[in-house]
């Protein structure tokens, strides 16, 4: 719990370095697709799912501010989930909860580079397959909190409308998770 006490020091110390501006206000959102590996010594009630790596559909919605600096803070959803046709395969559902800090590379060029850490509040739930499965399915739901790191890059088209792609990673104590996305941020 000590990270958390430490990043928000480092925001604190950021906000307190601004200059506040109304205009500087982002709401965000991503789609793409990730990747979610799962330690099973971390779920021993749910130890016959197939696999450890799991493919997984990446969402996410996010409200932020920028200021002049490049600094950013924002906080967020992010959900990965399994896309299942059938129920054949093992259903994994991990949800977030995301509070960010970032940096924007200045440029002269209409493409930006960022990168961004935080915290993760998540929620993790695993589910069997009824497929091929002749008793009760098994199921187990686990949650905490971890940093993640992303990377990215966004396209100014204009001052009120970006668009990006981004990259996330998140060492859990579940497993690892990882995602691409194509991103937007609109400043209204």
């Amino acid at each position: 719990m000590k990270f958390v006490e430490l990043f928000f020091i480092c925001v604190l110390s950021i906000f307190m370095q601004s200059t506040v501006h109304a205009g500087n206000i982002y709401i965000g959102s991503g789609i793409g697709t990730g990747d979610v590996d799962i330690d099973r010594e971390f779920f021993p009630e749910v130890t016959s799912l197939t696999t450890d790596s799991n493919a997984v559909l990446v969402g996410d919605f996010l409200v932020g501010y920028e200021f002049e600096n490049g600094v950013f803070v924002d906080l967020g959803i992010e959900s990965y989930d399994t896309v299942n046709f059938l129920l054949i395969a093992d259903e994994v559902n991990l949800n977030t909860t995301r509070i960010g800090i970032g940096y924007t590379i200045p440029s002269e060029s209409r493409f930006k580079f960022y990168g961004k850490t935080g915290i993760n509040f998540w929620q993790l739930e695993l589910e069997e397959s009824i497929f091929l499965n002749p008793g009760p399915e098994l199921s187990d739901k686990q949650s905490g909190e971890d940093l993640f790191l992303q990377v990215g890059m966004d396209y100014h088209f204009n001052q009120r409308f970006r668009l990006g792609i981004s990259y996330d990673y998140s060492s859990n104590d579940f497993g690892e998770t990882t995602g691409g996305k194509l991103t937007f941020k609109w400043f209204p």
